[in-house]
């Protein structure tokens, strides 16, 4: 009896480890395969999604043939092929008809529309929330038949334990008449992680279907709990066009790949860019983006997804008068010369200047924003005009100033909420003069600080600006109103940290007298407090709203328009 009880013990441990060892190996494409081969066929076999369904898909054919029937593939559904979809478009879910099947109102704004059939599977009970998500984390990672992309575990903390939405009211997208949406996410982080899409220095490719016959007039940057920034770069041109990775990928594998994108534009907040009337981006025309965005997980207990929308808005091409360009500089380039970015751990302020100008060139450039980033160990950010001996001369932004506008009263730097300044103005800048960029940082901790991707323990020191190169038939009101026409989302929070009270102004931005909703919300994700139908874009309030010390984060909505921000209760 013993041996008999001892024998089958053995037996269910070898099986159970051939289990594990199976799974440890198993890709990601197998564990999809499997799914979607059991949730068409379920138990009875001539019930398969086979070849005389819509699509003509057999999901009971073998791995590597669905594999080569899915991967970027046109589907036979004529509406989604009017969208230039695909049944599997790597790196875009939201693009690919097998998701949007499958969806079930996981995904917001995905939902099918007329002509694209009914959700899928059909013999057998929809997909749970967390097999949805693993189809679309694959795609979201290029979609490969090998290898194991996703980590499983987060998906299902994150479903299981009341993970973290960063984004928890999507914002609509433009009417297709009047532009496009892109959805970067989500991207799970751990508990107390953060990152850069997933991976340290890596990129996500978008395929943007605009031909050459518009022009884009404003940026709508929708962004929530954990943001950090986010940069999208636009190829040059179609050359080497096959050779840039589908999906997430890492810029150190392809370095001359992220050489043939330029900046096109960036953020630090949820923030809305409405370029001046007579000027417009050129589209793509075609050509992809490779977005990067940054994210930490303040939370140490609960996964977040970590979401960005980016509602872009278009116009015929040649409406604009002028084109509206940007221009990039990280501190750290070595085609720049500065000396290392080193910041050693004795709690002094240490000064790093670049004199940003081009001595032979008889340009001309009209900045009409500036926008520099650094990270958490900042002091100061500012930017000044050049002298043409090299000297200091206008101070054209300071960071610790709402809005970037220089002197103002009480100047209080925050490194998570650095503005960006528009000028009611052009700054005209001879290129042979420049300007200069000066941020200094202080480094409290034990160990020194080098130059580095991530906030809260290595620094950065970048700057961006946009311009043009010729003023004629511009339009640009004074600060205020640009402010009112441009900064839909800015938010000043006021103290922050606080202890008794805080207030929190979005009153500049809104015309008066009209219904703003307020939702305070922990880092949970639960609503501890919310105002409905406000009369005024500003709110104070006392730290009795808040149950406990911590970090809480704010929602304001008006008219679609949407603000949201951190509060830090001590």
């Amino acid at each position: 009896m013993i041996r008999t009880n001892l024998r089958i013990i053995i037996i269910v441990f070898i099986n159970l480890v051939s289990f594990t060892n199976h799974s440890f190996c198993q890709s990601t494409f197998n564990q999809i395969y499997q799914l979607l081969n059991s949730a068409s066929c379920g138990n009875n076999s001539n019930s398969c999604h086979n070849n005389s369904a819509p699509s003509g898909l057999k999901f009971n054919q073998t791995e590597a043939q669905l594999y080569s029937d899915l991967f970027n593939q046109t589907p036979q559904n004529t509406t989604a092929t009017s969208r230039k979809d695909k049944l599997v478009y790597p790196g875009h879910p939201y693009r690919s008809f097998l998701f949007r099947k499958i969806n079930n109102g996981l995904a917001h704004n995905v939902d099918l529309v007329s002509g694209e059939g009914v959700s899928m599977p059909q013999s057998s009970p929809a997909l749970n929330e967390k097999q949805i998500e693993l189809i679309r984390q694959w795609i979201i990672y290029g979609a490969p038949q090998t290898g194991q992309v996703i980590d499983i575990n987060l998906i299902n903390d994150f479903y299981d334990n009341s993970g973290i939405n960063s984004v928890p009211n999507p914002p609509t997208a433009p009417d297709p008449s009047e532009g496009f949406q892109l959805h970067a996410g989500p991207i799970f982080l751990a508990p107390g992680a953060e990152t850069l899409i997933g991976h340290d220095g890596a990129f996500m490719r978008f395929d943007v279907e605009l031909n050459d016959t518009v022009e884009i007039t404003k940026l709508e940057n929708v962004v929530g709990w954990g943001f950090h920034h986010s940069t999208f770069f636009i190829k040059r041109d179609a050359t080497g066009l096959t050779n840039v990775p589908q999906g997430v990928f890492y810029a150190s594998d392809y370095p001359t790949v992220y050489q043939s994108f330029k900046l096109f534009s960036g953020f630090q907040t949820t923030n809305t860019l409405e370029l001046p009337s007579g000027s417009a981006f050129n589209a793509p025309n075609g050509l992809p983006f490779l977005f990067e965005a940054h994210h930490a997980n303040t939370s140490q207990t609960n996964v977040m997804a970590c979401d960005m929308y980016l509602n872009v808005y278009t116009q015929p091409k040649n409406t604009a008068l002028q084109l509206m360009k940007s221009m990039g500089y990280n501190y750290s380039n070595p085609m720049f010369g500065n000396p290392p970015l080193v910041i050693p751990p004795d709690g002094q302020t240490h000064v790093f200047s670049q004199q940003l100008y081009d001595s032979l060139s008889s340009e001309e450039r009209y900045i009409w924003a500036i926008m520099p980033h650094s990270h958490e160990h900042t002091v100061f950010h500012d930017v000044y005009a050049r002298n043409p001996n090299g000297s200091k001369g206008e101070k054209l932004y300071e960071g610790a100033c709402p809005d970037g506008l220089p002197h103002c009263s009480s100047p209080v730097f925050q490194p998570s909420e650095i503005p960006t300044r528009r000028f009611n103005n052009f700054f005209a800048m001879p290129m042979n003069e420049g300007i200069i960029h000066e941020a200094g940082f202080r480094n409290n901790g034990a160990d020194t600080i080098f130059y580095g991707l991530h906030a809260y323990v290595d620094e950065m020191m970048s700057l961006a600006y946009y311009y043009i190169s010729d003023t004629t038939g511009i339009g640009l009101t004074d600060n205020i109103s640009e402010l009112n026409n441009t900064k839909q989302n800015e938010v000043i929070v006021y103290p922050n940290p606080f202890s008794n009270m805080v207030s929190i102004d979005w009153s500049k931005t809104i015309p008066a007298n009209l219904s703003v909703n307020l939702r305070i919300f922990n880092i949970t994700g639960q609503t501890i407090y919310k105002s409905d139908n406000l009369t005024s874009g500003k709110i104070t309030l006392s730290g009795e709203k808040f149950p406990a010390q911590g970090m809480y984060f704010f929602q304001l909505e008006y008219q679609g328009s949407i603000a949201s921000g951190k509060l830090n209760f001590e």
